[in-house]
């Protein structure tokens, strides 16, 4: 089976924690031990040659090797990649990368480090796209509220699908799961009216000092900065708000 550059031969025994290493022919015409995870997951996609043959010019960030790296691949490969393992889950059905983050840098200055290595990437919606707006770093406990399978909610003894709960509060489904993932409790969750003007704690002073910070810091760290969504970061920046501003 072809895994990018690489084609696995046969096992080739187990790492001490005991998961299963394979042989594996890459087009280059060298051989390579990997990990099956990382074959699977879309974490090796050759034997080093990509990288050997990328000019040092064109090498643009040098984090290649980070956790953060890791995500993005793993991310891009597994919506877009119908050889991956998981495609079935993501790209298959539906679930997209954005265009901005096409390009490493731009995951990097949106979502900035890993806070810890329990974290990993989490869509508050769903059924949304991986984009700056819609996700967050979550450890499993968080993710887990987002399943498509526990999107039921309940309040006043009324259980509702999130989405005609979002349709109540005139809302998207990921700002009701955005407040779940901040421990509010599931009936405020749903029933709290949502802010007509989610961006009024902001002046147009601060929304000058976040286009000057930005990218220096990642929009999340900015956002816990002024204590507002990452989404409003996103419209200040992209002057969606604070139009008059240049």
């Amino acid at each position: 089976m072809a895994f990018g550059k690489l084609t696995a031969i046969e096992q080739a025994g187990k790492t001490a924690h005991g998961a299963t290493l394979w042989r594996c022919s890459c087009l280059c015409g060298n051989e390579t031990t990997v990990v099956g995870y990382s074959l699977t997951q879309g974490g090796t996609r050759s034997c080093g040659c990509s990288k050997r043959m990328t000019p040092a010019h064109n090498r643009t960030h040098n984090m290649s090797g980070t956790p953060q790296y890791r995500v993005w691949a793993t991310m891009r490969n597994r919506c877009e990649d119908p050889n991956v393992a998981s495609y079935k889950d993501y790209g298959g059905r539906g679930i997209k990368v954005c265009d901005r983050w096409q390009k490493f840098e731009n995951f990097y200055a949106d979502m900035g480090d890993r806070p810890t290595p329990r974290h990993q990437i989490d869509r508050i919606d769903n059924s949304g796209p991986y984009s700056p707006e819609n996700c967050q770093w979550a450890i499993p406990s968080v993710q887990a509220k987002n399943k498509r399978n526990s999107r039921y909610l309940t309040a006043n003894g009324e259980s509702l699908h999130m989405a005609e709960w979002a349709r109540r509060l005139g809302c998207n489904p990921a700002a009701i799961l955005a407040r779940l993932a901040t421990g509010m409790p599931e009936a405020e969750a749903v029933t709290k009216p949502i802010p007509e003007r989610p961006n009024s704690k902001l002046t147009s002073e601060d929304a000058a000092a976040i286009r000057a910070t930005y990218p220096n810091k990642s929009m999340q760290a900015i956002a816990d900065l002024y204590g507002v969504s990452k989404k409003t970061i996103l419209n200040v920046i992209h002057g969606k708000t604070f139009a008059d501003l240049h």
